[in-house]
C-alpha cells in the first residue's frame, strides 16, 4: 500500500471514529466513507486490526518526529518541556481520534498487538521525558529534589489524565449527536 493511500485510509478512520468511537467501526463502513468510494478496502486490509495499527504506527511516527523536532530547536530544558507538551496537546486536539484508540480497553483487550506499539510510544515518553528532566536538573533549571523516575510517571499520569478527559468530553459530544439524530 502507498503512503498516499494509507493516509487517507487513516484520515478516513480517525474521520469515523471521531463520529462513532471505535465500538461501531467496521470494514464496512469504513469501505462507505466517501474518501474510500476509490478503493476496494478488502483488497488492502485484511481486517479491523490492520488498520489499528497502522494507525498507531502512524502516531509513533508523529510522536518520534515531535521529540526530534523539538529536541533539536530548543536549547533551555525548560522551554523544552513546555514546547512538548504544547505540541502533544496540539496533535492530539488536530488527531482526536489517537486517543480513541489509544485509552479504549476493549480495543486493547482485542487486538493484541496494539499493546505493543502503545508500550512502545509510552517508551519514546518516557525516556525523553527523564532526560529532558535530567539535563534541567544538571543544568540547575529544574531544582526539584524528587526522582527523576518519579517526576516523569507524574507528569505522564497527569497528561495522560487530561487527555483521557479530552476524550472522554470527545465521547459524550458524539453520544449526544447520537442521541439527537435519532430523536429528530
Amino acid at each position: 500500500m502507498n503512503t498516499k493511500t494509507e493516509k487517507q485510509i487513516i484520515e478516513a478512520t480517525g474521520k469515523l471514529l471521531n463520529e462513532s468511537g471505535p465500538g461501531e467501526f467496521t470494514l464496512k463502513k469504513l469501505s462507505k466513507q466517501p474518501e474510500m468510494l476509490e478503493f476496494d478496502i478488502y483488497a488492502l486490509v485484511k481486517n479491523e486490526e490492520q488498520i489499528f495499527e497502522q494507525l498507531l504506527l502512524q502516531l509513533e511516527k508523529e510522536m518520534n518526529a515531535v521529540v526530534a523536532e523539538i529536541s533539536s530547536k530548543y536549547d533551555s530544558p525548560a522551554l523544552e518541556f513546555e514546547m512538548l507538551f504544547k505540541r502533544l496537546h496540539r496533535l492530539f486536539k488536530q488527531k482526536p481520534y489517537y486517543l480513541t484508540v489509544i485509552f479504549d480497553t476493549d480495543l486493547l483487550r482485542q487486538y493484541s498487538g496494539a499493546v505493543k506499539v502503545i508500550t512502545r510510544i509510552k517508551g519514546v515518553a518516557k525516556r525523553y521525558l527523564a532526560g529532558l528532566i535530567d539535563r534541567g536538573k544538571a543544568q540547575k533549571v529544574f531544582t526539584i529534589n524528587t526522582s527523576t523516575k518519579i517526576l516523569v510517571k507524574e507528569i505522564l499520569d497527569s497528561f495522560q489524565a487530561l487527555m483521557s478527559d479530552i476524550q472522554l468530553t470527545d465521547k459524550m459530544v458524539r453520544d449526544f449527536r447520537k442521541y439527537r439524530s435519532v430523536n429528530e
